[in-house]
């Protein structure tokens, strides 16, 4: 991604060492990225670079960082970065905890990065199509009597909670049954009644 508020020879690239000296992490940046690095925000997440910046910070109080190259082009500075990162490595191979090779984008992401890029996909839900097709699936699957037994079980005597009720009444107010629906309706209330009368009478039911 271009970065338009910056002027094209504004870019530097830049390292951050950890409290050994050690140089831990490789940016690219312009303006103060390289010197906001400290900010709580950053050094209270739960990645590697952080861990790093946490220690450092804890025993010298400041992350030690020097620009390797400025005045670059937005591109220019991608190209050292990449450089960089291949040359000193990242870990398991060398020290940087960096989540990718550089550049622009996610190239070769850590099984870290890896892990979270999956929980995020997760967690925007499986697409349109595999859920229509699950629906079709529960919609067409025909349940067993003991699925019908165990679910009455469970539901038999459960009240819902007054605010589930009202969202209920809201969503269906003013809404109409097909045709069609109010034939099943009216069939199933005929069977329920009839088979209230039945035990009330005291008549037992046969057995298929």
């Amino acid at each position: 991604m271009v970065n338009f508020m910056a002027a094209p020879s504004d870019f530097y690239v830049y390292i951050l060492f950890d409290y050994r000296a050690i140089p831990r992490y490789v940016g690219k940046g312009c303006g103060y990225r390289w010197v906001s690095h400290g900010r709580l925000s950053i050094v209270k997440q739960s990645n590697r670079k952080s861990r790093m910046l946490r220690k450092t910070l804890r025993l010298l109080g400041e992350i030690p960082t020097i620009k390797i190259a400025e005045g670059l082009s937005e591109q220019q500075a991608y190209a050292i970065e990449i450089a960089l990162i291949k040359t000193i490595g990242r870990l398991p191979a060398g020290p940087l905890a960096n989540q990718t090779d550089g550049g622009d984008g996610v190239a070769n992401p850590s099984p870290d990065t890896r892990a979270k890029m999956s929980r995020a996909a997760k967690a925007r839900g499986i697409s349109e199509a595999l859920k229509a097709a699950a629906d079709r699936v529960r919609k067409t699957r025909i349940r067993t009597a003991e699925e019908k037994a165990k679910t009455s079980a469970t539901l038999t005597g459960r009240r819902q909670p007054s605010n589930v009720i009202e969202k209920i009444r809201a969503a269906k107010l003013g809404t109409k049954h097909s045709l069609e629906t109010r034939e099943k309706m009216s069939v199933a209330q005929q069977a329920r009644r009839h088979r209230e009368a039945r035990a009330a009478a005291g008549v037992v039911a046969r057995q298929p």
